[in-house]
């Protein structure tokens, strides 16, 4: 019976996640505020970029700050639900909490509730470092502005900063439990679920490295010194 309740658990984190990650921020400011779709302008995406180049950078910045809540929510109900109930009995808080980082961010891209066709997960990955680690955060968010910075691209410093911060969660497996907002039996689980979150982000930038090579990536407008 208690395989049945686990599964059925970890079949509901992934529901959560998913669900709350299918919500649109872009396509609902775009809908309710101007009337149109950014799927239809731009990189054809929700994401908050192309929100920010099709209706201006505060609905933009509105649209990231969402998009990174509806990811932060799932996680930390899931978290608190199985870390404070009864159901803490089963001892699945960690991997239904991984779980539900991991189908947030397919939420996100593939909504259902928009015919699959969402954002690029960046936003999404801020979300799932912010719900889990203070320091891959802060840490991050120093690559993705310095990066940024030196390159004028959203994309490549998006790519760079997901797989640098996987890579460096490395160091939470030896770094004290402090460093993680929540303790985890196992860091190498977690690595592993930011891995497969940075290369799912990398895959879905696919288009963007393509005019990378090719030196054809817009810039960031209020960077760049191109008229």
């Amino acid at each position: 019976m208690d395989a049945l309740y686990i599964t059925l658990i970890l079949l509901a984190s992934l529901i959560i996640g998913y669900l709350f990650g299918s919500i649109s921020s872009g396509i609902l400011l775009g809908k309710i505020l101007f009337k149109k779709d950014p799927r239809d302008y731009g990189s054809h995406n929700s994401g908050g970029t192309n929100v920010g180049r099709t209706f201006g950078k505060k609905i933009g910045l509105i649209c990231i700050i969402l998009d990174i809540l509806k990811t932060i929510i799932p996680i930390w109900i899931v978290y608190f639900t199985l870390s404070y109930t009864g159901l803490a009995r089963f001892n699945i808080t960690e991997y239904a909490y991984l779980l539900t980082c991991i189908s947030s961010l397919l939420g996100h891209c593939f909504p259902v509730w928009y015919n699959f066709k969402g954002g690029k997960a960046v936003s999404s990955f801020a979300g799932v470092l912010i719900a889990t680690s203070w320091f891959l955060t802060i840490i991050g968010l120093i690559i993705f502005i310095i990066v940024l910075l030196a390159s004028k691209k959203v994309s490549l410093s998006s790519i760079i900063t997901s797989f640098t911060s996987a890579l460096l969660s490395l160091l939470l497996i030896v770094l004290p439990p402090y460093f993680m907002n929540f303790s985890l039996a196992s860091g190498v689980l977690y690595t592993l679920t930011l891995i497969i979150s940075s290369l799912f982000l990398i895959y879905r930038h696919k288009e963007n490295i393509v005019r990378l090579l090719k030196h054809e990536e817009r810039e960031v407008s209020f960077l760049s010194k191109k008229k």
